[in-house]
């Protein structure tokens, strides 16, 4: 799996989605290997009429904002596709979400030396 470091995962840019496609569903390539957290955007869709943001592979999880989605995205259909090294500890975590709840947990008030 890919090392990916935290540091530059907000800088997305804008992803407006919205375009009407429909779940891709079974036509997933799940296999597919990916350089940046960011590509997962692609199977993230906003709808126009609620401002939302759903997986577009199943359609169960929505959320008004873009990263919580993403985080949807590559924890429940591209697991272990990244690992996220925690810079305190050095513990390799293979989600943004393991790695934002080991940090909150272990190193809330901590600081890298």
């Amino acid at each position: 799996s890919l090392v990916y470091h935290e540091e530059s995962y907000d800088d997305y840019g804008q992803y407006e989605g919205g375009d009407g496609h429909q779940p891709v569903g079974g036509d997933v390539d799940l296999g597919q290997s990916f350089q940046d957290p960011s590509d997962l955007l692609q199977y993230v869709r906003k709808d126009p009429t609620d401002k939302k943001f759903y997986c577009s592979i199943c359609e169960k999880f929505s959320h008004k904002g873009i990263t919580l989605t993403r985080n949807h995205v590559e924890s429940q259909h591209f697991p272990n596709t990244f690992s996220y090294p925690c810079e305190i500890c050095g513990e390799v975590l293979t989600s943004r979400s393991s790695f934002m709840l080991h940090r909150s947990r272990k190193h809330l008030n901590k600081k890298q030396n």
